[in-house]
């Protein structure tokens, strides 16, 4: 049992020392991304890693409309209510995974965010689960601060 335990928190520290260190202010880079929608001007990320829990702040601006989604959420998967959205967020190894739902479920997106090598590049997967027929976009993200 003890042997088990100690590997127990190996695992977890190794786990923990393998995410991604996504903290600052990431500023979309639309020349370098595949955006679904042409209307969006400029998108801010603010990012706010903690012990087991994520802080973002996600600013888009379309030019007259636009919006703000904010939530702070544990990394354990489990669902947390932000203003007119659910989250969960968890790692997938190098990757934390955001799925995001709206309007009772029936808007889903899962975003994969992965960091480059030198820590200067957010990338991130969207893959657009409901409605379906959607097409998946990449965004990429440059680091301000």
């Amino acid at each position: 049992m003890r042997n088990y335990l100690c590997l127990s928190v190996l695992l977890v520290g190794l786990s923990a020392a393998d995410r991604p260190n996504l903290n600052g202010t990431w500023l979309l880079d639309a020349a370098h991304s595949q955006i679904r929608s042409s209307k969006i001007r400029t998108e801010t990320l603010e990012i706010q890693q903690k012990d087991n829990a994520v802080e973002i702040s996600d600013d888009i601006n379309t030019g007259g409309t636009g919006g703000k989604a904010e939530y702070r959420c544990p990394t354990d998967g489990s669902m947390c209510r932000a203003k007119d959205l659910s989250v969960m967020l968890y790692y997938d190894g190098v990757a934390l995974i955001v799925v995001e739902m709206r309007q009772n479920n029936k808007v889903v997106i899962q975003k994969r965010l992965t960091l480059s090598e030198d820590g200067k590049t957010l990338s991130i997967d969207v893959s657009h689960i409901a409605p379906a027929g959607l097409k998946a976009e990449s965004l990429k993200f440059v680091k301000q601060k």
